[in-house]
């Protein structure tokens, strides 16, 4: 894990399923306000939530997101094969796709890490590298429900299995720090 130097300000987004949606609201109060990030570390819902917001795309997932029918929303995020416990998030990725691009990480404006697990050691895992879309897959998906996300040799899985607020990190790369936590815990 290759940090740098630290940034001014750095934002720490939770997990917490759908409750992890509200970071939209809370980056939107940061714009009104013309409160700049230099950093976003997210877990789960919260590096799906960030990455969408550093890629420029937040207003347009915010529209779309409220345009999906009930029934497009759970083809989307909850396949049939869910209730079997080895649905894809490859239901999700076109949806990213269309949102985001092809991004890189190391290219976006703002730095940006998503936290994952990996599924043979148990540890974290800080993607600041490489598809930004894979990061947000790998760390969105949940075990027993979605199939891990491969990157390397790394079969990764959702960030808040080891840590759904990853607020240490957060104070690694940034001097001051907003940790936005909307888990149960």
């Amino acid at each position: 894990m290759e940090i740098g130097k630290k940034r001014a300000l750095g934002l720490v987004l939770s997990g917490g399923s759908a409750r992890g949606l509200a970071h939209l609201g809370f980056l939107e109060v940061l714009e009104e306000n013309h409160i700049p990030i230099d950093a976003i570390v997210g877990t789960s819902m919260g590096a799906f939530v960030g990455g969408i917001y550093i890629a420029g795309n937040l207003k347009k997932f915010k529209e779309k997101l409220l345009n999906l029918s009930k029934n497009r929303f759970l083809a989307l995020f909850l396949s049939h094969r869910i209730r079997r416990g080895n649905a894809s998030t490859e239901s999700i990725e076109p949806f990213l796709r269309e949102l985001i691009g092809n991004k890189k990480i190391e290219k976006l404006p703002i730095y940006y890490t998503a936290v994952a697990t990996d599924l043979r050691t148990g540890k974290e895992v800080f993607i600041d590298k490489g598809d930004l879309t894979k990061a947000i897959l790998a760390s969105i998906s949940i075990p027993g429900i979605f199939n891990p996300v491969k990157i390397g040799r790394k079969l990764l899985v959702d960030g808040g299995v080891v840590d759904p607020l990853p607020q240490k990190y957060g104070q690694l790369i940034a001097d001051k720090v907003i940790t936005v936590n909307y888990t149960t815990s």
